[in-house]
C-alpha cells in the first residue's frame, strides 16, 4: 500500500510532521497517538506492522514502528528525558525545536549541536516497563501468531518473515543523522555482558525456566500510564537498538555514584539484545488467543458462528475429557465447568503430565511445575527485589492473568522442606486460597493479586488447599496411559482443536446474569434442604451450588441460567456427594480456578486406589484437591 513505509519505517519523522503541524497549545502526546490510532483502526493495517515476537532482531530496522506482545514483569523508576530541545545549524544560524519523545538519545545532525540550556527546552518523566514474552504461552498460540505476522514465532531463530520487507531490509534514519541497525543481531552480543564481561549473558529475569524470546525495555509516557506488574499488553512503538546508547550508558556509569554494577547492568543491557521500545500505543490484551478477535463483543462475526454451534462444541469436548478421565462422565463437568471458570482437573501417578498436555493444547497460557522436593526447597516462587541490581527477580508465580498452572504433586519424595521450602508451601497455599502472591520487597512484602487458574494432582491426601472432591469413577483402567491418550488423535481433528479453543476463550468471556426466577428456585432450594437437613446445606453448600450453576451456564456459552441448567446442577450434586466417602488412601486430584471475583472456583478430582476422584469448587478459590 502507497506510504505505508512512511509510517511504519520512518515514524520518528511522522511523528515530528504531526507535532510541526499541530494548533499552538494542543496536546502532543494526543495528537500524536490521535494519528496511528487513525492508521492502525484494522486488523490488516496492524498486520504492516512487524512484530518482534515473530521476527529476529537484526531483520527489524532500527527507528522503524514494531509491535510486541508481552507481560510487564518489572517498572523500573520513572526517568527525566528531553521532550521537547532546540537545535541550531552552526553553518546557517537556523534554529528549530524538536521533539524528544520516542527516542533515547537527543539528536542531530551534521553541522547542527543541542542547546542544553535554551530556555525553550521542556523536560518531563518517563516510566520504563521490563518487559517479556507472555510466560508460559502456548506454543499453538505462538504458531498461530507467527503465521497470522507471517514469519517464525521464535524471534531467537535466523528467520525472518518472507512477506514483510520491513523484517529483511534495513534502512537508515533521516539523511546525516547517525541511525544504527541491529544488523549485528542478538547472537553478536551474546557473549558480552553491558558492563564488559566476556563469556557472560544479561540475565532476562524470565519467570518461567526455558522460556525463550526477546526482553524489551518498554519506554511509556505520561497518557500510559496506568499500568502494573503482569499486564498484558500488545505495543506497538519505535524501536531503538542504537549502539550509541552502549556509550551513553557507559559514559553515565563513570558519573554515577549512586547506582551499582549490579543496578547498571540490569536497567543498562545491550539494546542489541535487550532493545528500547517507545510505545506510541498501548493495548491491555482482555485475552490472548489469536482465534478470537481482541475485543468480544456480541456482534462479532466469529463469536455469533461460536455461539450458533455452541452445543455441539460442548458436547465434543466433553467427550474429549471423558476420555481423558477414563470414561467418568460426571468429571468430566465438573472439569469443563473448571475450565470455562478458569482450570482444568484430573489425577493418578504419571497422569499430571498428560493433563498439562491436554491443558497447554485447549488454553493459551499454562506451566507444568513439578512439587519435587529439590524445587521446593530451591526454586523462588514469589519475586523479590533485588536492591543491589534495584530490579524484581521474577519468580515462577509471577503469571499473567488466566494462566493455567498445574502443580505435580505426585513428583513428591520423601525429606524435609528446609525454610525456603515452607516458604514456597506458603505462597502456593496463598495464591490457590486467597488469589494473592506475596513479593518480597526486603524491608517489607506486598501483596499482587494472582490471577491463576491452578491444577493440582496428588497421591494421598494433598498437602495444598482445596475445595470440591469427586471421587473419579473410571469405566476402564487403560494399563498404558500415554497410548489412551493418543486415541484423542484420531478424533480431534485440527479444525476442531481449533474451534474448541475459541469455544473455551468465548465461555470465560461471557457475562453472566441471574433471572429473578432461578434466584426464587435457588432460595426454594435452600429452604428446602435446610429443612430436610440442616447439615446437609450450608452457608458454603450454597455458595458452591451458586459457583456451579454460574459455570455449568457459561460452559454452555449463555449469559442465563436456564431452569434446564439449574436442575443439572442440583443432579450433579447429588451425584457427586454419593461418591464422597473418602477413604484414607485416596489418591488426591487438585484444581483451581483463575480469580474472577464472580467466579473464583477450584475443583479438586482425585483418583484413589479405587479410582476414586475428589472435586471442589468454591466460590472463592483457585484450586482443589
Amino acid at each position: 500500500m502507497p506510504g505505508v513505509e512512511n509510517w511504519t519505517e520512518n515514524p520518528l519523522e511522522v511523528i515530528q510532521n504531526v507535532i510541526n503541524h499541530l494548533p499552538a497549545g494542543s496536546c502532543e502526546a494526543s495528537g500524536i497517538k490521535e494519528h496511528f490510532l487513525k492508521r492502525l483502526q484494522s486488523e490488516e493495517a496492524l498486520s504492516w506492522v512487524p512484530s518482534i515476537n515473530s521476527c529476529a532482531l537484526h531483520d527489524v530496522p532500527a527507528n522503524s514502528l514494531v509491535r510486541y506482545r508481552c507481560m510487564v514483569q518489572d517498572m523500573f523508576d520513572p526517568e527525566l528525558y528531553l521532550a521537547q530541545y532546540q537545535v541550531t545549524n552552526v553553518k546557517t544560524g537556523t534554529v528549530t525545536m524538536r521533539s524528544g519523545r520516542y527516542k533515547d538519545i537527543a539528536e542531530c545532525g551534521c553541522h547542527e549541536e543541542i542547546h542544553m540550556d535554551a530556555p525553550g527546552n521542556v523536560t518531563r518523566e518517563r516510566m520504563t516497563l521490563y518487559c517479556v514474552p507472555v510466560p508460559g504461552e502456548a506454543a499453538w498460540v505462538k504458531d498461530k501468531r507467527g503465521l497470522d505476522d507471517g514469519g517464525e514465532e521464535d524471534a531467537n531463530t535466523e528467520t525472518s518473515r518472507p512477506r514483510d520487507a520491513s523484517c529483511t531490509n534495513a534502512t537508515n534514519g533521516d539523511g546525516g543523522q547517525s541511525k544504527a541497525t541491529a544488523a549485528d543481531g542478538p547472537q553478536a552480543t551474546a557473549s558480552t555482558s553491558s558492563n564488559g564481561e566476556g563469556n557472560k549473558l544479561p540475565d532476562l529475569n524470565f519467570p518461567l525456566p526455558g522460556e525463550g524470546g526477546p526482553a524489551c525495555l518498554v519506554k511509556v509516557y505520561e497518557e500510559d500510564g496506568d499500568l502494573k506488574v503482569n499486564d498484558v499488553l500488545e505495543v506497538v512503538g519505535v524501536l531503538s537498538v542504537d549502539p550509541a546508547m552502549v556509550q551513553f550508558d557507559q559514559e553515565e556509569e563513570g558519573m554515577s555514584d549512586a547506582s551499582t554494577a549490579a543496578e547498571r547492568e540490569a536497567h543498562t543491557p545491550p539494546p542489541s539484545l535487550v532493545p528500547r521500545l517507545h510505545a506510541v500505543l498501548i493495548r491491555k490484551l482482555v485475552h490472548n488467543n489469536p482465534l478470537l478477535p481482541r475485543d468480544l463483543t456480541p456482534d462479532q462475526t466469529a463469536v455469533t458462528a461460536l455461539r450458533s454451534e455452541a452445543d455441539q462444541l460442548r458436547k465434543e469436548l466433553l467427550s474429549v475429557l471423558e476420555h481423558t478421565l477414563c470414561g467418568d462422565a460426571l468429571a468430566a463437568e465438573y472439569l469443563l465447568c473448571h475450565l470455562v471458570s478458569s482450570v482444568g482437573p484430573l489425577a493418578a501417578a504419571g497422569l499430571a503430565p498428560l493433563v498439562h498436555q491436554l491443558i497447554a493444547s485447549l488454553t493459551t497460557q499454562s506451566h507444568l511445575l513439578p512439587l519435587s522436593l529439590h524445587n521446593m526447597n530451591s526454586l523462588r516462587l514469589s519475586p523479590h527485589k533485588d536492591y543491589d541490581a534495584n530490579r524484581l527477580r521474577s519468580g515462577q508465580l509471577q503469571l499473567s492473568a488466566g494462566t493455567h498452572l498445574t502443580l505435580d504433586e505426585t513428583a513428591l519424595d520423601t525429606g524435609r522442606l528446609d525454610t525456603q521450602g515452607v516458604k514456597n508451601v506458603t505462597a502456593l497455599g496463598n495464591a490457590i486460597q486467597w488469589q494473592k502472591v506475596t513479593y518480597d520487597f526486603g524491608f517489607h512484602t506486598q501483596d499482587f493479586v494472582a490471577d491463576l487458574v491452578v491444577l493440582v494432582v496428588s497421591e494421598g491426601e494433598s498437602f495444598l488447599p482445596k475445595d470440591v472432591h469427586i471421587p473419579l469413577r473410571p469405566q476402564s483402567v487403560p494399563s498404558d496411559l500415554q497410548q489412551h491418550m493418543q486415541q484423542l488423535d484420531s478424533r480431534v481433528t485440527g479444525d476442531l482443536l481449533q474451534r474448541l479453543r475459541a469455544f473455551l476463550t468465548l465461555c470465560r468471556h461471557t457475562e453472566y446474569t441471574v433471572s429473578s426466577d432461578i434466584q426464587e428456585a435457588l432460595q426454594e432450594e435452600f429452604v428446602i434442604a435446610r429443612k430436610d437437613n440442616p447439615s446437609s446445606m450450608s452457608v458454603n453448600d450454597f455458595h458452591r451450588l451458586l459457583s456451579l450453576v454460574r459455570l455449568l451456564t457459561l460452559s454452555h456459552c449463555q449469559s442465563e441460567c436456564t431452569p434446564q441448567i439449574l436442575n443439572r446442577a442440583l443432579d450433579m450434586e447429588r451425584e457427586r456427594r454419593t461418591r464422597i466417602p473418602p477413604s484414607p488412601s485416596a489418591q488426591s486430584f487438585t484444581a483451581a480456578p483463575a480469580t474472577d471475583p464472580v467466579s473464583q472456583n477450584r475443583i479438586s478430582l482425585v483418583p484413589g486406589p479405587t479410582g476414586r476422584v475428589a472435586v471442589k469448587m468454591a466460590d472463592q478459590a483457585v484450586m482443589a484437591n
